[in-house]
């Protein structure tokens, strides 16, 4: 969908049965800020260009923003955004959306499944879960694959949001490198650097280039490759723990 200058774009939606959805939206321009409560979800957003600030219209608290930075709201949660353009942002939704949905009144999108008990309904009793953001200075590096690759998990099963967000950075190689999940659903989304994904039962290969998302499960052994090193963005239903 398109709005003037700001474009989303929905890659995985609730048919996709994957536990959350997940879309891309960038705006040409300046992100002006006008007010935005999702009653229904959690939402979970990655900035990756655009900085400014975000403001909890709730408790008027307001947190530096930029690439690497990620915010949380739930139900309880009026807030805005102001970042100077151009901008590009990840979202994640739990529930997930069917993909398109339009703002409602300002209270975001209408009701797609159960939201995660600690976060509670809009206009309900307090609950332990509130706004929060999260810095990637302040995200600790978990080194994975051999030290061939550095994650930093912002989302851990602690976050109770329904599932994890790594930010990972691997580098070139020579040789695949040999992947199975064999409890999760993993969604990869590429940020920078192309690699190739190649399921290692048929054999067939796909290329990865900036933009790209490949989706795999616990029958899915697969192998990657890239000779220029890549970010990627991954998601994992259910959470990791986080170490």
């Amino acid at each position: 969908v398109a709005d003037g200058n700001a474009h989303a774009m929905c890659y995985l939606a609730d048919e996709d049965g994957c536990g959350f959805s997940f879309s891309t939206l960038t705006i040409d321009g300046d992100s002006k800020g006008f007010p935005l409560h999702y009653r229904n979800h959690i939402e979970a957003n990655m900035i990756l260009e655009g900085e400014g600030e975000i403001h909890n219209l709730e408790t008027d608290e307001r947190w530096p923003a930029g690439p690497g930075t990620l915010y949380v709201v739930g139900p309880a949660d009026r807030h805005e955004i102001f970042l100077k353009g151009p901008v590009k942002v990840v979202s994640l939704f739990n529930p997930p959306i069917k993909g398109t949905e339009h703002h409602q009144d300002f209270g975001g999108y209408p009701p797609s499944g159960a939201i995660p008990a600690d976060w509670g309904p809009s206009g309900g009793s307090p609950t332990s879960r509130r706004m929060f953001v999260k810095q990637r200075s302040n995200i600790p590096v978990v080194s994975i694959g051999g030290g061939h690759a550095e994650a930093r998990r912002y989302l851990a099963k602690a976050d109770d949001v329904g599932f994890t967000l790594s930010d990972l950075t691997a580098k070139s190689s020579e040789t695949p490198v040999h992947l199975w999940y064999k409890h999760h659903v993993e969604a990869n989304f590429v940020v920078s650097g192309t690699a190739v994904v190649t399921d290692s039962a048929s054999g067939q290969s796909r290329p990865l280039t900036p933009g790209s998302l490949y989706l795999v499960g616990p029958r899915d052994r697969h192998q990657v490759f890239s000779s220029t090193g890549f970010h990627v963005l991954s998601i994992f239903n259910p959470p990791l723990v986080g170490n």
